[in-house]
């Protein structure tokens, strides 16, 4: 759909698939860090998980 509409305003294909990887890219960055974020959450959980009662 990008592409369409990058033809539409007569932008040069590659300089459009160029813009389109960057923003894949970003993309790409963010769900990163909303995934450190959540191994950060399950780490912070796993050290208040409650211990079976005959560990020592």
């Amino acid at each position: 759909m990008l592409t369409t509409e990058a033809a539409n305003y007569k932008v040069p294909k590659p300089k459009a698939t160029e813009e389109i990887n960057h923003c894949i890219n970003q993309l790409k960055i963010i769900l990163g860090a909303i995934n450190e974020e959540d191994d950060r959450k399950m780490i912070e959980l796993e050290n208040f998980a409650i211990k079976p009662l005959n560990s020592t």
